[in-house]
């Protein structure tokens, strides 16, 4: 019934994007199952600031979305360095900007740079969930390579962040009808996948005391997936100067319809356009 369903992420809006502007320039990894869509609006943001805009669309996301399950952390992990090198090549200030999983894999790239980036924007980084459930995943993987992991996390279908979330895999399932609940609940998922990020995560937060400069960090407080509480032992880890912000917003940070969107966007703009030479940040 499901697979029926899964028909998003197949507009030209969900590949990669190139703005091309100064000598400045973003790159902005998006998050799980996200793709290049979600950044647009920050993208846009920085290329009216002036910034040269990259946004790469990771490898098993978008239209490939039906092979995720056999990508791995590796080849996400990969992409993103590659993206930022060739930026460094042809522009002489970068910044790189991520997103939830995609902050995991900003972290890493920028830890194992050659040539470290001028400035590093994290939009709730993820580095782990807060359930049983998360922590077992290296021994699922093993187990249980396709468990009904939907009911184990007692998905509450009321709640909008869900839907939302749902609605991205399968933007026309009527999310109302307690047939489609049973049937998200009974879905087995290939748990490889999970524990892909899972991995991302793990190795953002391992080299999170690599990550020694200016760092701008955004958090909604409203998160369940992405806690407060989280990012900021996350934070503490850093050995750079970090400039952390929550606005009263739940995981999606990017979004224009939001009440603090004016500000969330401001903050970014100010912070990724401050000359680095000039940069005084307080750690919060």
């Amino acid at each position: 019934m499901l697979e029926d369903y899964f028909n998003a992420f197949e507009g030209e809006e969900h590949e990669t994007f190139t703005l091309d502007g100064d000598h400045r320039a973003a790159l902005l990894i998006h998050g799980f199952p996200g793709t290049p869509a979600e950044m647009r609006p920050i993208g846009e943001a920085l290329h009216a600031a002036g910034f040269t805009v990259h946004a790469p669309l990771l490898p098993g996301f978008g239209a490939e979305a039906i092979t995720i399950a056999e990508r791995t952390q590796p080849e996400w992990a990969n992409a993103v360095k590659s993206a930022l090198a060739q930026l460094q090549q042809d522009h002489d200030y970068v910044i790189v900007v991520g997103l939830s999983m995609g902050g995991a894999l900003a972290i890493e790239a920028v830890a194992e740079a050659e040539q470290k980036p001028d400035r590093l924007i994290l939009l709730a980084p993820f580095w782990k969930v807060d359930h049983v459930v998360w922590s077992m995943m290296p021994i699922l993987q093993v187990l249980f390579p396709q468990p009904r992991i939907f009911k184990w996390l007692r998905l509450d279908f009321s709640k909008q962040e869900v839907r939302d979330g749902i609605h991205k895999f399968m933007p026309d399932l009527d999310l109302d009808d307690p047939e489609a609940q049973q049937a998200i609940k009974d879905f087995p998922v290939p748990i490889k996948m999970f524990a892909q990020i899972h991995r991302a995560g793990k190795i953002g937060h391992q080299l999170a005391p690599q990550i020694d400069i200016p760092t701008l960090v955004i958090q909604g407080t409203q998160d369940d997936l992405v806690k407060p509480e989280a990012t900021r032992k996350l934070i503490a880890r850093f050995k750079g100067p970090t400039d952390y912000h929550e606005f009263n917003t739940e995981h999606v940070l990017i979004d224009t319809t939001l009440p603090d969107w004016p500000q969330i966007k401001a903050c970014i703009v100010a912070f990724a356009s401050e000359n680095k030479q000039e940069s005084q940040l307080i750690t919060g």
